[in-house]
Parts: structure tokens; C-alpha cells; sequence
């Protein structure tokens, strides 16, 4: 999505980071992340080292407590027929206290010779999280798999307890747009089994646009029991993951919805 009309107005994974239980810290040692890049990725060094690092975070937390996974793959194509981009979406109920890192390089990948695996080891220091509420939840419908540029997005949510409303949006880029309710800063405040029809009952559209021939992005749609505002104009998408993850997982639910956008 490359433009956003003033009006308007996301692997993925969510590491909480705020923590209310006293659970024994565990240390994981010699955890390695990798990140591989094909030959004409736009993925800089520092970009593919940090996401070696942060794929090391969550595979410590992975081996440590396990997964509650919600996780569906999207491989972007070239027009050479190889696959360069793909997204998961995963929540681990888990906290990182120390990463200290033992060694990082890059090397070739043992089968595909072309591509280039940046790696990091490192000995992480992990903690379980609070588990999310299961009664804590919402229904969110109408949000299609295919938009056509300048059309319009509309769904439906219905949270089952009382809940304040906010939606992002990913771009595969990595830029991120805090689509609702936008401008402001706190999320609208919903009611109980009470659903909400966006943008019909709301007072602004969400409107797609790209100029390229198709492009995948990711809504996210999140509702907390407490109103936790956001505060950034311009975030990318790692504010985004951030702000997200230091809400504690029982009083948060987050849906993602992948969306392929085409001229």
C-alpha cells in the first residue's frame, strides 16, 4: 500500500515484554537464529543480522516454553519465478532477560549456493509470560484476501468483553501505518458482543493503493481490555511489534489478516 488518502486514518511475532508473573528464569545456550537472503534482496546487512538475532530470540523462547502458534506462510514470486519474501505470524508466551551473543557471521547456504545465511549464537536468558485470556476474544469478519487499488476495506468486529479498538497496517517493506482510529491517539472504546461495522459506523475509510502489479500486506486488528495509547505519527513496523508486545497477553488479543492488493 503505497498511498494513504488523509483520511484513513501488519516472521511476524509478538515477544511480550512486560511480564506479571514470577516465573525461574531458565538460560539457553548456543541458540543460533538464521536469516538467508537471495542474491537481489533489498535486505541490507544490518536488517538481515538483526532479524538473525531476533530469530535466535525467538527459537530460545521457542525451545524454553513452547509455542502458541498462529503462523500461514505468503511467498512473494519474482517475475524469474523464485520466491524471495515470505511472512509468519507466531506469539510466544515469553520474556527475554538477557541475549548475549557468541558469535555472528554469514556463509554460503549448503544447497541453494546463490543465497547467503547470516547467523547469530548466542546464550539468551529467558522467562515465561502470562498466558493469554481465553475468554478474551473477537470475532472479525469481511476482511477479503484481495483488494483491487482504490478500493475500499470495510470489516466487522465483535469483541466478546468490553474492549478499545486499534488497526495497523504492514507493509512488506517494513512500513507501518497506525490505520485506526488514525489521528488519534486512543482506540475506540467497544462494547461487549456488540459488533462494529468499520467504516460504516465510524467517521473515516481505510482505501488501498499501489502502483506496483501486486503487493501483500498485513492488517492488524487489536483490542485490550485497558487503553494503552500510541503515541507515534510515523511508525515502522518494528514500533509497531514493540508497542504490541509490551501488552501483557491476557489483556490483549491480536488478529492478523494477510491481504494481497493488485492494480
Amino acid at each position: 500500500m503505497n498511498k494513504l488518502f488523509p483520511i484513513i486514518f501488519s516472521l511476524l511475532f509478538l515477544m511480550p515484554c512486560y511480564i506479571m508473573g514470577h516465573e525461574k528464569s531458565q538460560t539457553i545456550k548456543n541458540v543460533r537464529g538464521e536469516y538467508a537472503t537471495a542474491p537481489n534482496s533489498n535486505v541490507t546487512r544490518a536488517e538481515a543480522e538483526e532479524k538473525a538475532r531476533e530469530n535466535a530470540k525467538r527459537l530460545a523462547l521457542k525451545k524454553a516454553f513452547g509455542t502458541q502458534v498462529n503462523i500461514w506462510d505468503k511467498i512473494e514470486v519474482s517475475s524469474a519465478g523464485e520466491s524471495f519474501n515470505s511472512l509468519s505470524i507466531i506469539q510466544i508466551s515469553g520474556e527475554i532477560e538477557e541475549f548475549n551473543i557468541v558469535e555472528e557471521g554469514v556463509e554460503k547456504h549448503p544447497v541453494h549456493s546463490s543465497e547467503l545465511i547470516y547467523y547469530c549464537l548466542a546464550n539468551v536468558k529467558v522467562r515465561r509470560g502470562v498466558e493469554p485470556d481465553p475468554n478474551f476474544t473477537a470475532a472479525i469478519d469481511n476482511i477479503h484476501a484481495h483488494y483491487r487499488s482504490g478500493e475500499l476495506c470495510q470489516m466487522a468486529v465483535q469483541p466478546t468483553q468490553r474492549a478499545y479498538l486499534k488497526i495497523f497496517l504492514f507493509e512488506n517493506s517494513e512500513v507501518g501505518y497506525y490505520l485506526y482510529p488514525g489521528g488519534a491517539h486512543h482506540g475506540i472504546l467497544m462494547e461487549a458482543d456488540k459488533t462494529v461495522i468499520i467504516p460504516r459506523e465510524m467517521d473515516q475509510d481505510i482505501q488501498f493503493y499501489t502502483n506496483k502489479k501486486r503487493e501483500t500486506n498485513t492488517i492488524v486488528v487489536l483490542l485490550t481490555k485497558e487503553e494503552y495509547p500510541f503515541n507515534m505519527l510515523n511508525p515502522t513496523r518494528a514500533d509497531i511489534d514493540k508497542f504490541i508486545a509490551r501488552i501483557p497477553n491476557n489483556k490483549k488479543y491480536v488478529s492478523y489478516h494477510m491481504v494481497e492488493i493488485s492494480k
